[in-house]
C-alpha cells in the first residue's frame, strides 16, 4: 500500500510531469526521493488502478491543507515587478482548466458548450479563481468550482486573504460596490479597471489628470451611500479609437500615486514577451535531460523576470538530478544565484561567487 506522504507527492509531480503517464510520473518520483535520500530499498512501480484507488484513500484534504501553508507571496524587496511604492502587487483573475473525463466530475463541474459535435466540450472544465502575486506569478489564495460558476463569486471567497500593504489589480469583469467595500475594509489598497459604461461623476479635479468621485451599489438608487474612488483615465496609444481606459483605486492622494504611474499597469513588463517566453519553456518536453538542464541553469538572470524564472526553474528540476552545480554566492552574488544556492547549493563548492 502506498503510503500517505508519498501520495502527496506523486500528486505534485503529476503537475510537473502533466504529459505522462501514472506509471512513468510514479518511476520518476522514486527515482527522485532516492536520489534526495528520502526513499530506501527496491519498490515495483504500482499499477494505475493501484496509484487511483491511493489518491481516493488520501482524499483531497490533506493537499488543500498544505497548499493553506505554504503558499504564500514569495517576493523579496529586490524582486522587479512585485511592488508598487512599498506595496506587494497582486491580481485576482480566473480560467478554466480541463478535468479528467469521469461521470462524477461530469456530474460536478459540467461541460461548456461547444460548436462541435454534441455541442459540448470532449472533458468536464473547472472554474478557477486565484489571488496571485504579479512579481513572481505566486498564487496564494484560489478558489475552483464548476464551470458555470461566476468568477465574481468565487473571487468574493478569496478577498479575507488580502492584508494590508497588498495593491490588488483587478480587470473590468471584478468591480462592484459590495466587492469594492469588502476588498477595501481587509487594509489592502484596490487599483481595479472599470467598464466604460459606469457612471462616475467628477466630484474634484486634480493637477495630474485624475479626479475624485464616488461609487454606489446598483440598490442605491438615491446614490446617498457612495464610497469615494479616485478614477485615472487614459488612451493607449495606436488605439484610441477604442476609447479611454479607466481605472478606480483606493489610494485617493495623487502624490502617493501619480495617475501616470498607476495607467502603467504592465508594471513595466511586457506581457506579450512574458507569455512568449513562458510558452516556450512550456514546449519543452518534461522531464528534462541532465545536459539540458545544465544548459537552461545558463539562463538565469539578475532576478526572477517577472516570474518566467521560476518557470524555468521547475523546469529544471524535472531533470534527472543531481541539479545543476552552483558556486556559493559571493558578496555581489545578485538575487537569483542565492535563490539557487538554496535550492541546489552544495557546501563543497568553493566560496567564489561564480555559478556554473
Amino acid at each position: 500500500m502506498l503510503p500517505a506522504r508519498v501520495v502527496v507527492y506523486f500528486v505534485l509531480a503529476m503537475c510537473l510531469f502533466s504529459g505522462q503517464a501514472y506509471e512513468e510520473v510514479a518511476r520518476l518520483l522514486t527515482e527522485g526521493l532516492a536520489w534526495a535520500g528520502r526513499w530506501r530499498g527496491r519498490w515495483e512501480v504500482p499499477s494505475t488502478g493501484a496509484i487511483s484507488r491511493a489518491r481516493a484513500r488520501l482524499g483531497p484534504e490533506p493537499l488543500r491543507a498544505l497548499f493553506a501553508r505554504v503558499c504564500r507571496p514569495v517576493a523579496t524587496a529586490e524582486t522587479v515587478g512585485a511592488w508598487y511604492r512599498g506595496r506587494r502587487v497582486v491580481a485576482v483573475d480566473g480560467t478554466t482548466l480541463d478535468a479528467a473525463d469521469t461521470p462524477d466530475n461530469d456530474a460536478f463541474f459540467g461541460r461548456p458548450g461547444s460548436g462541435r459535435g454534441d455541442k459540448k466540450s470532449a472533458f468536464p472544465q473547472v472554474r478557477l479563481v486565484v489571488l496571485a502575486e504579479c512579481g513572481t506569478h505566486a498564487v496564494f489564495a484560489a478558489a475552483t468550482g464548476p464551470c458555470t460558476a461566476a468568477e465574481t463569486v468565487l473571487a468574493d471567497t478569496l478577498l479575507p486573504h488580502l492584508q494590508p500593504g497588498m495593491l490588488l489589480l483587478a480587470d473590468p469583469n471584478f468591480p462592484g460596490y459590495d466587492r469594492w467595500k469588502t476588498a477595501a475594509a481587509t487594509g489592502a489598497d484596490l487599483l481595479w479597471r472599470v467598464k466604460s459604461d459606469v457612471v462616475l461623476v467628477v466630484r474634484e479635479q486634480y493637477q495630474d489628470g485624475s479626479y475624485l468621485s464616488e461609487i454606489y451599489a446598483a440598490r442605491d438608487k438615491r446614490r446617498v451611500h457612495g464610497q469615494l474612488v479616485r478614477v485615472v483615465e487614459y488612451t493607449v496609444a495606436g488605439h484610441e479609437e477604442t476609447g479611454p481606459i479607466r481605472l478606480i483605486t483606493t489610494i485617493l492622494d495623487p502624490g502617493q500615486a501619480p495617475a501616470a504611474e498607476l495607467a502603467a499597469t504592465d508594471w513595466d513588463a511586457d506581457e506579450d514577451e512574458i507569455d512568449r517566453r513562458v510558452k516556450q519553456l512550456e514546449a519543452i518536453s518534461r522531464p528534462v535531460t541532465a545536459e539540458e538542464a545544465q544548459a537552461l541553469a545558463s539562463c538565469f538572470g539578475p532576478d526572477d523576470c517577472y516570474g518566467v524564472a521560476w518557470t524555468l526553474l521547475h523546469l529544471i528540476e524535472t531533470g534527472p538530478g543531481p541539479v545543476p552545480v552552483v558556486q556559493r554566492p559571493g558578496p555581489n552574488a545578485d538575487e537569483w544565484h542565492h535563490t539557487l544556492w538554496s535550492r541546489w547549493g552544495n557546501p563543497e563548492s568553493p566560496d567564489d561567487g561564480s555559478a556554473s
